[in-house]
Formats: structure tokens, C-alpha cells, sequence
């Protein structure tokens, strides 16, 4: 689904009066996956392995970053996990473009 997509919100208030917004146009250029964790689940430590690794985040699904650590260009990285609660979180990924990868981690 690479390409340009436009996007407009249609709102309809409690009188039955649609009014929508600006239109807005967006380009989405998807490249080939290239973050891979393991093991998932995990428990003490999880690896990600990627390209030119800038920084790591794991979030809850209430939105709080839990752990933020940040590297220099790396494409391997043992991240310990041990002090998380079991459960469901967020792997995000940057790298040095700043591109943006996330990955669903889930630590027993």
C-alpha cells in the first residue's frame, strides 16, 4: 500500500450538521521489516537485532516509556528485562534516521 493517500474527517454533531476538515495528504513508503526480537516471550533478557540501532523504548499500553536506552549505531543488543511485570509491552525502535519500528514484546 506504498503511495500518496488522502485523508479528510467527516464529524456529525448531535443536531444531524456534517462538517468535515481540511483535507490532508500523506505518503506512505513501507520498507521490508528489519527488527527481529527474541525470544518472545521472554523473561530476563531479550535481543533485537536491527540496523543502526539509535535508541530502545519498551511501553506499557498505558503509554509510560518503562525503559529508554540509547546506542550508537548498533545492529545487535541484549536488552535485560527482568524487572518488568509479566504482561504485553511495546518494543520501539529508532534508528539513526530516525525510522520507527515496533515490535509487540510479551515478557512472562
Amino acid at each position: 500500500m506504498n503511495g500518496r493517500s488522502y485523508y479528510r474527517i467527516e464529524a456529525v454533531d448531535k443536531d444531524g450538521k456534517t462538517t468535515y476538515s481540511k483535507t490532508m495528504q500523506t505518503t506512505l513508503n513501507i520498507k521490508p521489516e528489519t527488527l527481529n526480537i527474541f525470544p518472545n516471550p521472554a523473561r530476563n533478557v531479550v535481543n533485537v537485532i536491527g540496523k543502526n540501532i539509535q535508541q530502545i523504548n519498551i511501553i506499557d499500553f498505558t503509554g509510560r516509556i518503562l525503559i529508554q536506552k540509547n546506542y550508537n549505531n548498533s545492529n545487535n543488543v541484549q536488552l535485560n528485562i527482568e524487572n518488568l511485570s509479566k504482561g504485553i509491552y511495546l518494543l520501539k525502535v529508532v534508528d539513526v534516521k530516525g525510522n520507527i519500528q515496533t515490535k509487540k514484546l510479551i515478557v512472562e
